[in-house]
Protein backbone atom coordinates (compact mmCIF):
# COMPACT_ATOMS: atom_id res chain seq x y z
CA UNK A 1 0.00 0.00 0.00
CA UNK A 2 1.23 3.51 -0.80
CA UNK A 3 2.59 5.60 2.05
CA UNK A 4 5.01 8.49 2.30
CA UNK A 5 7.30 6.38 4.48
CA UNK A 6 7.46 3.69 1.79
CA UNK A 7 8.01 6.36 -0.87
CA UNK A 8 10.99 7.72 1.10
CA UNK A 9 12.36 4.21 1.60
CA UNK A 10 12.17 3.47 -2.16
CA UNK A 11 13.62 6.88 -3.03
CA UNK A 12 16.55 6.30 -0.68
CA UNK A 13 17.25 2.91 -2.26
CA UNK A 14 17.28 4.63 -5.67
CA UNK A 15 19.29 7.77 -4.89
CA UNK A 16 21.03 7.35 -1.50
CA UNK A 17 19.74 10.83 -0.60
CA UNK A 18 18.73 10.93 3.07
CA UNK A 19 15.02 11.73 3.27
CA UNK A 20 12.77 12.95 6.07
CA UNK A 21 9.08 13.26 6.78
CA UNK A 22 8.74 16.52 8.71
CA UNK A 23 5.82 18.04 10.63
CA UNK A 24 5.87 21.78 9.96
CA UNK A 25 3.68 22.97 12.88
CA UNK A 26 5.45 20.74 15.43
CA UNK A 27 8.90 21.27 13.88
CA UNK A 28 9.50 17.57 14.36
CA UNK A 29 10.91 14.76 12.23
CA UNK A 30 8.36 11.95 11.91
CA UNK A 31 10.46 9.54 9.87
CA UNK A 32 13.98 9.29 8.42
CA UNK A 33 15.54 7.21 5.65
CA UNK A 34 17.99 5.73 6.37
CA UNK A 35 17.48 5.10 10.06
CA UNK A 36 19.87 7.45 11.85
CA UNK A 37 20.50 9.31 15.08
CA UNK A 38 19.04 12.78 15.57
CA UNK A 39 22.55 14.24 15.36
CA UNK A 40 22.50 13.74 11.61
CA UNK A 41 19.02 15.22 11.05
CA UNK A 42 19.04 18.56 9.23
CA UNK A 43 19.46 21.28 11.88
CA UNK A 44 16.52 23.56 12.71
CA UNK A 45 18.41 26.57 11.36
CA UNK A 46 18.07 24.97 7.91
CA UNK A 47 14.65 23.31 8.15
CA UNK A 48 12.98 26.62 9.02
CA UNK A 49 14.46 28.15 5.86
CA UNK A 50 13.00 25.38 3.72
CA UNK A 51 9.49 26.18 4.87
CA UNK A 52 8.79 29.37 3.00
CA UNK A 53 7.20 30.80 -0.07
CA UNK A 54 4.28 29.63 -2.13
CA UNK A 55 6.22 27.04 -4.09
CA UNK A 56 6.19 23.31 -3.40
CA UNK A 57 9.99 23.18 -3.87
CA UNK A 58 12.63 25.03 -1.88
CA UNK A 59 16.33 24.45 -1.35
CA UNK A 60 19.38 25.93 0.31
CA UNK A 61 23.12 25.55 0.51
CA UNK A 62 25.12 25.72 3.74
CA UNK A 63 28.55 27.13 4.49
CA UNK A 64 29.86 23.55 4.06
CA UNK A 65 28.49 23.26 0.54
CA UNK A 66 25.69 20.95 1.68
CA UNK A 67 22.41 21.14 -0.23
CA UNK A 68 19.06 20.50 1.44
CA UNK A 69 15.75 20.52 -0.39
CA UNK A 70 12.13 20.52 0.65
CA UNK A 71 8.94 19.51 -1.09
CA UNK A 72 5.63 20.45 0.48
CA UNK A 73 2.59 18.34 -0.18
CA UNK A 74 -0.40 20.10 -1.68
CA UNK A 75 -3.05 18.00 0.08
CA UNK A 76 -1.09 17.85 3.39
CA UNK A 77 0.11 21.44 4.03
CA UNK A 78 1.48 20.59 7.49
CA UNK A 79 3.92 18.02 6.10
CA UNK A 80 7.15 18.60 4.23
CA UNK A 81 9.51 16.07 2.71
CA UNK A 82 13.11 17.12 3.33
CA UNK A 83 15.98 15.76 1.26
CA UNK A 84 19.67 15.96 1.94
CA UNK A 85 22.33 16.38 2.79
CA UNK A 86 23.96 16.09 -0.61
CA UNK A 87 27.12 17.86 -1.67
CA UNK A 88 29.32 18.29 -4.68
CA UNK A 89 32.63 17.13 -3.15
CA UNK A 90 33.64 14.74 -0.34
CA UNK A 91 34.31 16.28 3.06
CA UNK A 92 37.83 16.77 4.36
CA UNK A 93 38.74 15.70 7.89
CA UNK A 94 38.93 19.35 8.97
CA UNK A 95 35.44 20.06 7.59
CA UNK A 96 34.05 17.02 9.40
CA UNK A 97 35.75 18.13 12.61
CA UNK A 98 34.23 21.61 12.33
CA UNK A 99 30.80 20.13 11.52
CA UNK A 100 31.03 17.96 14.65
CA UNK A 101 31.52 21.14 16.66
CA UNK A 102 28.79 23.13 14.89
CA UNK A 103 26.23 20.32 15.18
CA UNK A 104 27.20 19.89 18.85
CA UNK A 105 27.78 16.17 18.45
CA UNK A 106 28.80 14.43 21.70
CA UNK A 107 32.24 12.89 21.59
CA UNK A 108 30.85 9.32 21.71
CA UNK A 109 28.72 9.94 18.57
CA UNK A 110 31.33 11.69 16.42
CA UNK A 111 32.47 8.62 14.51
CA UNK A 112 28.89 7.73 13.56
CA UNK A 113 28.30 11.37 12.54
CA UNK A 114 31.43 11.42 10.38
CA UNK A 115 30.55 8.06 8.80
CA UNK A 116 27.09 9.38 7.88
CA UNK A 117 28.49 12.49 6.19
CA UNK A 118 31.14 10.51 4.33
CA UNK A 119 28.32 8.47 2.75
CA UNK A 120 26.43 11.58 1.60
CA UNK A 121 25.85 11.30 -2.15
CA UNK A 122 27.48 13.79 -4.47
CA UNK A 123 25.16 15.82 -6.67
CA UNK A 124 25.65 19.08 -8.48
CA UNK A 125 23.03 21.70 -7.70
CA UNK A 126 21.46 21.15 -11.13
CA UNK A 127 21.31 17.38 -10.56
CA UNK A 128 19.76 17.85 -7.12
CA UNK A 129 17.12 20.21 -8.51
CA UNK A 130 16.22 17.66 -11.19
CA UNK A 131 15.70 15.10 -8.42
CA UNK A 132 13.53 17.56 -6.44
CA UNK A 133 11.35 18.34 -9.47
CA UNK A 134 10.90 14.61 -10.08
CA UNK A 135 9.89 14.10 -6.44
CA UNK A 136 7.49 17.05 -6.69
CA UNK A 137 5.92 15.48 -9.78
CA UNK A 138 5.52 12.13 -7.96
CA UNK A 139 3.95 13.79 -4.90
CA UNK A 140 1.99 16.74 -6.31
CA UNK A 141 1.59 15.83 -10.00
CA UNK A 142 3.11 19.19 -10.94
CA UNK A 143 5.56 19.49 -13.85
CA UNK A 144 8.25 22.10 -13.19
CA UNK A 145 11.34 23.12 -15.11
CA UNK A 146 14.41 22.63 -12.86
CA UNK A 147 16.20 25.47 -14.72
CA UNK A 148 13.61 27.90 -13.34
CA UNK A 149 14.67 27.00 -9.81
CA UNK A 150 18.27 28.12 -10.40
CA UNK A 151 19.26 31.67 -9.49
CA UNK A 152 19.93 33.88 -12.53
CA UNK A 153 23.64 34.16 -11.72
CA UNK A 154 23.93 30.37 -11.73
CA UNK A 155 22.24 30.07 -15.11
CA UNK A 156 24.53 32.73 -16.54
CA UNK A 157 27.54 30.84 -15.16
CA UNK A 158 28.81 33.62 -12.91
CA UNK A 159 28.53 31.71 -9.64
CA UNK A 160 30.24 28.50 -8.58
CA UNK A 161 28.50 25.17 -7.97
CA UNK A 162 29.56 25.24 -4.33
CA UNK A 163 28.10 28.20 -2.45
CA UNK A 164 29.49 29.08 0.96
CA UNK A 165 26.71 31.21 2.36
CA UNK A 166 23.22 30.05 3.09
CA UNK A 167 21.17 30.52 -0.04
CA UNK A 168 17.42 30.01 -0.13
CA UNK A 169 15.50 29.95 -3.34
CA UNK A 170 12.00 29.02 -4.34
CA UNK A 171 10.21 28.70 -7.62
CA UNK A 172 7.82 31.47 -6.63
CA UNK A 173 10.66 33.98 -6.28
CA UNK A 174 12.18 33.02 -9.64
CA UNK A 175 8.91 32.94 -11.53
CA UNK A 176 8.22 36.55 -10.54
CA UNK A 177 11.47 37.82 -12.11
Amino acid sequence: TYSLKNFLKMLYMDSNIPSYLYSIPNQKFLHAEPVQTEFTYPPAKYTCRLNGGDSHISYLSTEYGIYFGGVTIENSPNIMLIFGPVNITPYSDSELHQMNMDYMVPRESRQEFSDFFQRVPQYSLAGFLIKLTFINYCINGEMLDPQKLLPKTHIEGTSSEKWYEIKHNSLQNNSQE
